[in-house]
């Protein structure tokens, strides 16, 4: 049995990938997504992949490993990279699972990683692969399985969104496919201003090169929708995919024109777009409560079971965790400390 710990840029990751069928992973598992996340979105830190194999079987985790300095002490955690992960397994296989969780420990230690923070994946269930780690719930999570999804196409939907997307048509909103570059700026406004509507924190504001470079590392798996109203895009969104899986990854609307209900109409579309391809299931997207309101708009859309949206949490040096935390307790009376990583904002890039 042997294990490693590879960059994007080591062909070992396709190749460890090959043995999983495309129901047994999702896009941000592959080699691709790890390059664009580590060219754009964590280019200030470390993308990679742990992988264990015995001959045939694998165990496959990426992982975004972040340095940063304390009191001039030094720093290491690892997160999962946005917005889905965890370890996958291709096969069944005990003795390879206590192997990866020992050499796991093993990296850790020797990488002097204060806390591991995952964010799992809810179709995969992949909370059983790694021992020692606190499992949480943290909200729901809404999927449409396209598979069963009939004609005509609007009688899927809750009848509070049938209501919206035939206002948007009578509004004669205009819905647009299309990965052409002369709708980003379109795109940008939109997406930021919301962004900055929702005081959202500063790892949503993408930068623009990780939109312009989807079509390099990508390719063929993401695609853009645009709302148009009265010939001005007023609602966006991009969506990620591979064979099997398709996500709702960056979205928004304009303000302005929200009770026009073009995102009604908007994603209506995108399950459409995705059931004619032969995919399996769309995510809508998780929330914090039941009672939230998008999440309330998210869950009108899916006809699956409402699963939970599971977190995993190790903390692998507690006594410099606590300090660090009790720290940042007396520096900022008033935050609110319950994440794990909750020092994000002020140490982070």
């Amino acid at each position: 049995m042997k294990f490693y710990s590879i960059r994007p840029s080591n062909k070992l990751w396709k190749k460890s990938l090959s043995f999983f069928s495309s129901v047994n992973r999702d896009i941000f598992y592959t080699q691709e997504f790890a390059e664009l996340a580590q060219n754009t979105i964590y280019k200030d830190y470390s993308v990679k992949c742990l992988i264990a194999n015995d001959n045939d079987n694998y165990i496959l985790c990426p992982i975004i490993e972040r340095n940063f300095i304390f009191k001039k002490k030094k720093y290491t955690d690892i997160t999962s990279p946005y917005n889905l992960g965890g370890p996958i397994c291709n096969k069944a296989n005990e003795k390879l699972k206590k192997f990866f969780n020992e050499q796991l420990i093993k990296y850790c230690k020797e990488k002097e990683v204060l806390n591991f923070f995952l964010r799992f994946h809810p179709i995969l269930k992949n909370t059983d692969i790694i021992n020692k780690i606190n499992v949480s719930s943290t909200g729901k999570y809404a999927i449409v399985n396209l598979k069963k999804i009939t004609q005509p196409l609007i009688k899927n939907f809750e009848y509070r969104h049938q209501k919206s997307i035939k206002k948007a048509i009578k509004n004669k909103v205009e819905i647009i496919i299309s990965n052409n570059e002369e709708y980003l700026n379109n795109f940008f406004e939109i997406y930021f201003d919301e962004m900055k509507f929702k005081k959202a924190s500063k790892f949503y504001f993408f930068e623009k090169e990780f939109f312009y470079k989807l079509k390099k590392y990508l390719k063929n798996n993401y695609q853009f929708f645009y709302a148009k109203y009265e010939e001005k895009i007023i609602s966006c969104e991009l969506v990620i995919n591979n064979e099997t899986f398709c996500h709702s990854y960056l979205g928004a609307t304009n303000h302005d024109y929200k009770n026009i209900c073009s995102n009604h109409l908007l994603k209506s579309k995108i399950i459409e777009f995705f059931h004619l391809k032969g995919l399996q299931y769309f995510f809508l997207g998780g929330s914090q409560s039941n009672d939230d309101g998008i999440f309330k708009y998210k869950s009108g859309f899916a006809n699956e079971e409402i699963l939970n949206n599971k977190i995993g949490k190790i903390i692998l040096n507690n006594d410099d965790y606590l300090e660090l935390k009790e720290t940042f307790k007396k520096k900022y009376p008033k935050e609110d400390f319950k994440k794990l990583q909750f020092y994000e904002n002020y140490l982070l890039k």
